[in-house]
């Protein structure tokens, strides 16, 4: 069975999960294996790494990434 896992990199010096950069493999095995063949390639750059496995996706409206984003910032 296929899983989603998800894929972080720093630009600037911020994490990105970015939808483009998900891996669809069997196992965490050959996820880091298509990730290492990504970099290679030019896909990802190295400071891309597995992040998780994606378990559900869960839309959120401008709204509320916007009130999570102000709540993040407040509580730093």
């Amino acid at each position: 069975m296929m899983k989603i896992f998800t894929v972080k990199r720093t630009i600037n010096g911020k994490l990105f999960l970015k939808d483009e950069d998900r891996i669809c493999a069997r196992g965490w095995l050959s996820a880091y294996i298509k990730l290492l063949v990504g970099i290679i390639t030019g896909r990802f750059d190295s400071s891309c790494k597995i992040d998780g496995m994606l378990i559900e996706e869960i839309p959120v409206s401008d709204d509320e990434m916007l009130d999570i984003m102000i709540d993040n910032k407040l509580n730093k």
